[in-house]
Formats: structure tokens, sequence, C-alpha cells
């Protein structure tokens, strides 16, 4: 019997990587899914404050909402920012972990010349304008290369492409929201209707999210599972 690694793809030509064995990313999966969980949480709370701040503008007007009133709001807003920030940092650290581990897992798997490195696939996040783009590419890649032909040709599934402009659209509006002149009542008002419409675009591109990395993780596993046999 041979000593290969069965989940150990054909060396890469001219690939100066570390050779970093395949890794079942299941518990980091699970991980992920927790952390978009709260800020799927945190956004809901957020449509439920902006609702109630709604129903209260619209019985007291702007300037007349009783002092306990904007204190008691105050607090719940200061609550609902620190949750999500905190949910938000763990959701960006973990799924960069895993669609940089992706990354070295499809080339593990056999994936050849390959656009993006494990690196990168991760950095194009956070470099201004390229990470309207870049992103999706990088993600996108590893889903087609994690498939049975390893090739970057393959067709990928429309939920992919939905998900990254419902993130797209979820930060727009959210920066939308804040630029509004809250002085008179119907601008306040209406930064409250946006910042709802943020929020539930976030929550659709939290679940979009979770499906794509599911996606990848059962694309890859399948494909391991295959040249284990």
């Amino acid at each position: 019997m041979s000593d290969q690694n069965p989940y150990v793809g054909p060396k890469q030509a001219g690939n100066a990587l570390p050779e970093f064995p395949y890794v079942n990313q299941r518990a980091r999966l699970l991980l992920v899914g927790c952390a978009l969980g709260g800020c799927a949480l945190s956004s809901i709370a957020g449509i439920a404050l902006d609702y109630y701040m709604l129903t209260l503008v619209a019985q007291h007007g702007l300037s007349t909402v009783p002092d306990d009133t904007v204190r008691l709001t105050d607090l719940l807003d200061a609550l609902i920012y620190v949750f999500d920030r905190l949910t938000a940092l763990a959701a960006i650290v973990l799924f960069s972990m895993f669609v940089y581990r992706a990354n070295h897992n499809a080339r593990r798997l056999g994936a050849k010349r390959m656009r993006f490195t494990p690196a990168w696939t991760v950095g194009w996040f956070f470099v201004p304008i390229f990470n309207l783009v870049r992103p999706y590419g990088a993600v996108r890649e590893i889903w087609q290369v994690s498939g049975k032909r390893t090739s970057a040709t393959a067709e990928t599934p429309g939920f992919l492409l939905f998900w990254w402009w419902t993130w797209i659209a979820s930060v727009v509006l959210e920066r939308l929201s804040f630029r509004f002149d809250q002085e008179t009542l119907e601008l306040y008002t209406n930064s409250l209707w946006v910042d709802i419409a943020a929020q539930a675009t976030r929550i659709l591109a939290a679940v979009l999210a979770f499906a794509v990395l599911r996606a990848i993780h059962e694309r890859q596993q399948a494909r391991a599972e295959r040249l284990h046999r």
C-alpha cells in the first residue's frame, strides 16, 4: 500500500507556497456560523430599536420624547453597538481564516494555476476600491476549483453572486443612513427606515455568507473523500 497522503493533490508547477496539509474545516465552519449568527442577531435588535424609535417620534415628535425614554434608547443603542462590533470582529477573523485555509485546501486537492494566493484571498477584502470586486473573485475561484474537475472555469451558482451583492448593498445602505441630516422629523424617520433596510440586507448577507462557506466546505470534503478511495 502506498504511504502517499491521499489528501495531497499533485504538486503545482512554480508554486512556492508552503505545502500545508489538507484540513477538515467543519469546526471552523461552525464557529463562523456562530459569529455570523451573532451579527444577524445584532441586526435584528437594531431593527427592533429603529422601529421603536419610529413609533416614539410618531407619537411625541422629535423634540418631545421623554428624557427617561431617550436615556433608555441611548443605552440600548450602545449595547447593541458593542455587541455588533464584537460579533462583526469575530466574523471577520473567522471568515478570513476559513477562506485562507480553503485556498490552501484547494491547492492540496489538486487545483492548479490559481490566480489568488491564500494571503490575497484575505488581503483583497481590505484594499479600498478593489474590495468591491476582488474578494468575490477569490471566493468564486475557491468554489470553482474545489469541485470534481478543479477547474476555474466551472459554472458558479447564482447565490454566490447574490451573497456578494447583498453584502455590498448592506454596507452602502448603512453608510447612507448616517448621512441624513437628522434635524427634522422627516429626515430622521428616513434615516431610520434606511437603517432598517441596511440591517435587513445585512441579515440576508450573513445567511448567504454561511451558505457559501458551507458549499465550499462540502465540495472540498467530497473531493477529499474521492481522492481517499
